[in-house]
């Protein structure tokens, strides 16, 4: 009964850590806002002639321009990150929307994800793979008031 409990202890311990790495992962995006941005931001990826994003300490950098919109041939990545906010020139992050004071405080809110290549059917059946709906990230930038009160122009 001793080796059979054993036995059961090792199993379990090998399916925990073999599961614990299922989950994917993508290299963390840090965001730098210009200077008083509110609002909508928004990265559309896999652009055609745009430059790509560049990596520092292991991190993509993406810029935001005062137009809120960013394109990159940078490729999309799904999975699970610590990405992070800046503004220029400070080295701590903007709070996230779960800090205590996020009513006052400028925050980051609704992270969304849309867009890429898709599969269309025509009325034959015929499939194409149609690559006209860039693959796209968004977040806005702002006080839980600012954040409600644009409510419904998220970026396309």
């Amino acid at each position: 009964m001793n080796k059979f409990r054993t036995l059961l202890i090792v199993l379990f311990g090998l399916s925990a850590v073999l599961l614990s790495g299922c989950g994917s992962s993508r290299r963390a995006i840090h965001y730098y806002l210009p200077k008083d941005y509110t609002g909508w931001f928004v990265v559309y990826y896999g652009i055609k002639d745009a430059p790509p994003l560049p990596i520092k300490d292991g991190a993509y950098i993406a810029v935001i321009p005062a137009s809120g919109r960013l394109k990159t041939s940078t490729a999309i990545e799904y999975g699970s990150a610590q990405d992070k906010h800046f503004r220029p020139d400070e080295s701590t992050p903007i709070h996230p929307v779960w800090a205590k004071d996020a009513k006052t405080t400028v925050g980051i809110w609704a992270g969304v994800v849309s867009g890429g290549d898709y599969e269309q059917i025509d009325k034959e059946g015929n499939k194409t793979i149609r690559h006209d709906n860039p693959a796209r990230v968004s977040s806005f930038v702002g006080t839980e008031k600012q954040y409600r009160e644009a409510d419904g122009t998220h970026p396309k």
